[in-house]
């Protein structure tokens, strides 16, 4: 009897042993749980209250416009704004530190002028016109308060201009899957939106061994028709120069060339007949992101092997 009692307080304080242990652990991962949820309210508390305080803006001394995009239109109004009308008050908000000019970025890519052509300081061209820059990420804005809300904090306004420029409509060549777009956004991208777009455009027209180099012209409204035809010159040229195997496919979902068309016939025909081939109605139905292949819907044609495309029509 006596073993059978050590045994059983043996296996009593193992069972208690146990059960402390369990409630230990259980306590512990309540309390950890607890903590990480008032860690995520603290700092959700935190990003409200720093959206809803007041920006660290001058105070207004008249009609306060606020200009959302420091893009070529925006640059332009808060210039204008404050020539034509001094008594304004005008503040622009990028979310980007310095301007980079897509117009003329073509030129870049063949090394006909500087990245310093291109670059310009937000704050230069404030101080220069008489309005204020804030350089901050626009979140939205309320009609009836007028206010825009942003990762700094709010701004008051009278008048509100939006530039906040264009965005890329992967569906329009038949890519709806996020991954998908975000592949050809970082992969292939067009040079529309961002200033790391033209360095990974340039590096890969100076890395481009040879062979087919793939480009298409979005149909629509977009900024700068010219553009992709212009673009198309210029890489065969660089091609020319460093006498790299390749052929151009210039797919143009626009039934002809758009725009200065007896121009870039020539040039197409003439410069580089060698090197530029193009293919007008040329409707991309869909990219598979994962190969190496591009189908144009209305084209009994091969596939390709594409080092570079302008994937999307841009989205106004």
């Amino acid at each position: 009897m006596k073993k059978a009692d050590k045994l059983s307080r043996r296996r009593l304080l193992q069972a208690s042993g146990a059960m402390l242990a369990g409630n230990a652990m259980g306590a512990t991962s309540a309390a950890a749980a607890a903590i990480e949820q008032k860690a995520t309210e603290t700092q959700t508390a935190l990003a409200l209250q720093k959206l809803l305080r007041k920006a660290a803006v001058p105070l207004a001394k008249g009609a306060r416009v606020v200009v959302v995009g420091g893009g070529w239109s925006g640059l332009t109004m808060a210039k204008y704004l404050r020539r034509f009308n001094p008594a304004f008050d005008v503040i622009l908000i990028d979310q980007q530190s310095a301007f980079v000019s897509f117009p003329v970025s073509n030129a870049w890519l063949a090394d006909q002028v500087s990245l310093d052509f291109l670059s310009h300081s937000f704050f230069d061209a404030a101080n220069n016109n008489g309005y204020h820059f804030m350089q901050a990420t626009v979140l939205g804005f309320d009609r009836e308060s007028r206010q825009v809300y942003t990762d700094l904090g709010y701004v008051d306004y009278d008048y509100l201009v939006l530039a906040p420029g264009i965005e890329y409509d992967y569906s329009r060549i038949g890519v709806e899957d996020t991954e998908a777009q975000t592949r050809l956004f970082h992969r292939y991208p067009g040079g529309f939106v961002t200033s790391s777009e033209l360095l990974t455009i340039k590096n890969k027209i100076n890395q481009f061994p040879g062979g087919i180099f793939l480009l298409n012209v979005p149909d629509g409204d977009y900024r700068c028709t010219a553009a992709p035809y212009e673009r198309a010159c210029m890489i065969a040229a660089i091609f020319k120069r460093r006498r790299v195997r390749a052929k151009i496919l210039l797919l143009d979902m626009n039934s002809e060339i758009r725009i200065k068309k007896t121009g870039f016939t020539r040039a197409y025909e003439q410069l580089y007949a060698d090197y530029i081939e193009y293919l007008p109605s040329s409707l991309i139905s869909s990219v598979d992101t994962t190969a190496t292949g591009s189908k144009p819907s209305s084209m009994n044609t091969p596939s390709t092997t594409p080092s570079y495309t302008r994937p999307c029509a841009p989205r106004a």
